[in-house]
């Protein structure tokens, strides 16, 4: 649906493409069926050959909110969005859809606008987002908390990556709403054009909030060959520009929490290592399986990267991560087809152990109960054990209330940094299982005097 006379808030819809026509018309027929009366659509067209140009013809004819973009040359993925963007896009609200991704919700970017006009502060609106793994032809979605306005702060401290998984999902790719007018002055989106999601994910919480809408956004779909990006010179660029990026991000919220910049320059450095350093070598070097020869790639990449030099704490989360985490260990000659595979992201060792013929001798790490297991002839022994390397610890945050709660009602809150009493609830606490024994106003803090377990 689309009304050029609208009175709603212009949305603009960037596309870049390249030779995807095929998976360009689902991404374009996906926007065009949102129920949203007022959305431009700009396809930027990286000089595809695959008769992508004649495709946008017909759409054309009959979408006046369309416009089309033609490159005369190929001037890469990241510059030929970036410019669709900065030059062509005037909408109050922004979103970027890859032309192999698309949208799911067709009610999405009208409740996306409504949250904005409601919550002034609100910087982004997201929501669930289904993932298509090619290589397995799988869909998957992310477990979800249910539709709540979070303080950017929060978000910041307690969000997801895909080793380091926290309280809140992470934001996947592009599956946003965003102010345009922030992103026009968001420095860190301007200068870090290698992710631009990843420059918006870990800058925004600096200025304002963000919403989860109960809906699905879109589809994020993984494909098997390597990306038009993943190439080993771009990911040598990549990284040191991360590392500036990361120095830049630390600064930008120790200045604004000085009393928790200690923190911040543990946190940040691992967390955006792994939300994108890690991603980008997974991607490059194909890791969907791995081989011996894959793991002395990554060892060489690492050595001539010169992160360690740079950042160590970045280096050697990397390193247990793509390296340790899949090292093999063999203990006996004779090999059988019973083989325990202890394997978890968090651990500092991987082992794999084929058994003994007679089963005399053997260990075992059991990744789900954290649970070293010894045994020699008849005798066993179990030993507890922690696997997952302490790259920082998250900070307490205090709880207020996000709305009025009635008595005997189940919590709804947001948390800050800042504490109002000594008796206050936190981050730490399993919120859900406490209710309201009285009356609380929005914004009260949220403490144990006027709260209590559920039976």
């Amino acid at each position: 649906m689309y009304n050029s006379h609208s009175d709603k808030p212009l949305v603009s819809i960037v596309i870049p493409t390249y030779n995807r026509k095929d998976m360009l018309k689902v991404a374009l027929d996906s926007v065009l069926e949102q129920d949203y009366e007022n959305i431009e659509i700009i396809v930027a067209d990286n000089a595809s050959t695959d008769g992508t140009d004649l495709l946008m013809q017909e759409y054309i004819k009959n979408n006046e909110n369309i416009i089309y973009i033609k490159r005369k040359i190929n001037i890469g993925p990241l510059d030929n969005g970036y410019m669709a963007y900065k030059e062509v896009a005037k909408g109050k609200y922004m979103y970027f859809l890859c032309d192999d991704d698309y949208l799911i919700s067709q009610t999405f970017i009208k409740n996306a606008v409504e949250i904005f006009d409601k919550y002034p502060n609100v910087m982004l609106v997201t929501g669930h987002v289904q993932m298509y793994f090619e290589e397995y032809n799988r869909y998957i979605t992310i477990p979800y908390l249910g539709e709540r306005l979070v303080r950017g702060i929060d978000y910041l401290f307690r969000q997801s990556t895909v080793t380091l998984p926290h309280y809140y999902p992470e934001i996947i790719s592009l599956f946003f709403l965003i102010r345009k007018d922030f992103l026009d002055k968001n420095n860190f989106f301007h200068s870090f054009k290698e992710s631009g999601d990843l420059a918006i994910r870990f800058s925004f919480s600096a200025f304002g909030d963000i919403y989860f809408l109960k809906e699905f956004v879109g589809c994020y779909v993984l494909h098997n060959g390597v990306r038009e990006t993943s190439n080993i010179n771009s990911l040598y660029n990549d990284c040191n520009s991360t590392l500036k990026f990361i120095d830049n991000i630390v600064s930008l919220y120790s200045n604004l929490y000085p009393q928790y910049a200690d923190f911040f320059q543990d946190y940040i450095p691992i967390k955006i290592a792994d939300a994108f350093i890690r991603d980008r070598i997974f991607k490059t070097f194909h890791l969907y399986k791995y081989t011996k020869e894959k793991i002395k790639k990554i060892k060489k990449f690492l050595k001539e990267s010169g992160i360690k030099n740079k950042n160590k704490k970045i280096f050697n989360f990397l390193y247990n991560v793509l390296i340790t985490n899949h090292s093999h260990i063999s203990i006996s000659p004779l090999i059988y087809e019973n083989v325990y595979n202890s394997y978890t992201y968090f651990s500092i060792l991987r082992i794999v152990f084929y058994n003994i013929n007679t089963s005399l001798l053997g260990f075992l790490i059991d990744k789900n109960i954290n649970r070293l297991k010894i045994w020699l002839l008849f005798f066993n022994i179990t030993i507890k054990i922690n696997l997952k390397p302490k790259y920082y610890k998250i900070p307490q945050l205090y709880a207020y209330a996000s709305k009025d709660i009635k008595k005997s009602s189940k919590l709804d809150v947001y948390y800050i940094i800042n504490k109002y009493t000594e008796k206050q609830i936190t981050s730490d606490t399993d919120i859900d299982k406490l209710i309201a024994v009285e009356d609380i106003k929005e914004n009260e803090p949220i403490t144990k005097s006027n709260t209590h377990h559920t039976i």
